[in-house]
C-alpha cells in the first residue's frame, strides 16, 4: 500500500535555468516579458531569448529600444541595459520565395547520383 501521507512527486525546476515568471498567452501581443532564474551565477553561459515583433506593414523602418533589467535580492539597484534597435523592412513576395525554395530543392534532387 502506498504511503498516503507522503507528499506527491513534484517536478522540481532546475535552479540554473530561466523560466517564465508568468507566461503570457500564445499569439497575444505584449510589450514586455519576464523570465526568472533561481540561482544566478556570475560568468555563466549566455542565454538566448526570442519573440515575435509585430509592426505596421506600411512602415519601411522601425526604431525602438530593447530594455533589459536584472533584479536580485543582493543588488541594491536594478541593473539596466538599453539597446537601440533599428529594423529596415523589405517587402517580398511569399509566393516568389516559396517558388525559389522549391526550385532549389528540385535542383538538389536532380544533381543526386543515382
Amino acid at each position: 500500500m502506498p504511503d498516503l501521507f507522503s507528499p506527491p512527486d513534484i517536478q522540481r525546476r532546475d535552479a540554473n535555468k530561466f523560466y517564465w515568471k508568468s507566461r503570457p498567452p500564445k499569439r497575444v501581443p505584449i510589450s514586455n516579458f519576464v523570465y526568472e532564474y533561481e540561482q544566478w551565477r556570475h560568468g555563466g553561459e549566455p542565454a538566448s531569448f526570442w519573440g515575435y515583433i509585430h509592426f505596421d506593414p506600411d512602415e519601411d523602418e522601425i526604431l525602438g529600444t530593447l530594455e533589459c533589467e536584472i533584479e536580485a535580492e543582493n543588488l541594491t539597484t536594478v541593473a539596466k541595459l538599453l539597446v537601440p534597435a533599428r529594423l529596415k523592412l523589405k517587402k517580398r513576395s511569399v509566393l516568389k520565395l516559396a517558388e525559389n525554395k522549391v526550385d532549389h530543392l528540385a535542383l538538389g534532387w536532380a544533381r543526386r547520383p543515382s
